[in-house]
């Protein structure tokens, strides 16, 4: 768990939080992306 005396350690939690949310969302965003594609053409 994360204390008040330890905030670098914190903001880095955060940060990797934030980093793996943002690649998860680029990969979802382009498999929405390929299967949107894909559908116009069925």
């Amino acid at each position: 768990m994360a204390t008040p005396n330890n905030p670098r350690k914190f903001s880095e939690k955060i940060a990797l939080h934030t980093q793996k949310q943002a690649e998860e969302t680029a990969a979802f965003d382009q498999v929405m992306k390929e299967l949107s594609s894909t559908h116009k053409f069925m």
